[in-house]
């Protein structure tokens, strides 16, 4: 029963991979205004204070798992964005009260798809969720809806505003990552790091060896050491600027 549940996972996830090929744009709620995030330069992970930086923690696992009370942690290396305009509405009804904003953006080569990376073991595949690394800078925001709480749903008030700080000749032809397992970030002893992709990136081949246990299976690499590699090689020359 448990290999056919994974492997209708691993089924699903490929469907949605296939469906997502190619995607420019994500959506991200927040109850921040414009002019906030205007100021600070952009959406940056809780655990930084400016954009493309790697942060204590970029375990994708620690990120996906989320704190207790279902936000980010404070050390987390990441910003969490959705595919779909309808998901991120529903992020906002769900767990920011109903009222903020919804932003478009242009999405780049460290908006990592958060199932792609971790298959059967994302926690909330519902999420459709892309998670950027050291976030993004304000100038890929296509643009914005604000919304109201209502007891039937958030309601749009007014019409979606373009942000002029957008420059769609630099920015909208960038595909997101469809998932990278070297950012899986499992702790030390879990089967992911027994298992294909993952046991690529672990130590002393894993899942190779029958004589290493898995309790002993843990990454080859430091997270932050894996994480600052990764953007190193896809958002070198400013790719994700």
């Amino acid at each position: 029963m448990i290999q056919i549940s994974n492997l209708l996972v691993f089924y699903l996830l490929t469907l949605w991979a296939s469906f997502c090929y190619g995607q420019t744009r994500v959506y991200r709620a927040d109850t921040r205004s414009p002019d906030q995030l205007r100021t600070v330069g952009g959406f940056m992970p809780r655990g930084l204070g400016g954009a493309l930086q790697v942060a204590p923690n970029v375990s994708m696992y620690n990120h996906a798992r989320g704190a207790v009370n279902g936000q980010s942690t404070d050390s987390d290396g990441y910003v969490s964005t959705t595919i779909t305009e309808a998901r991120a509405i529903q992020f906002l009804e769900e767990s920011l009260g109903g009222s903020g904003y919804v932003y478009t953006v242009a999405g780049a080569r460290n908006f990592v798809q958060v199932s792609g990376t971790l298959g059967q073991y994302s926690p909330y595949v519902d999420e459709l969720e892309y998670a950027a690394l050291g976030g993004f800078h304000w100038s890929r925001v296509i643009g914005w809806a604000q919304y109201r709480g209502d007891p039937s749903g958030p309601v749009q008030v007014g019409a979606f505003i373009s942000n002029e700080d957008y420059d769609p000749t630099r920015y909208g032809n960038d595909a997101v990552n469809q998932g990278e397992p070297s950012l899986a970030g499992f702790p030390g002893g879990h089967a992911g790091w027994s298992l294909a992709p993952w046991n690529a990136f672990a130590n002393g081949n894993c899942g190779r060896k029958l004589r290493l246990r898995q309790s002993n299976c843990k990454s080859a690499a430091t997270a932050v050491a894996l994480a600052q590699a990764f953007l190193d090689k896809e958002c070198s020359g400013g790719a994700c600027s």
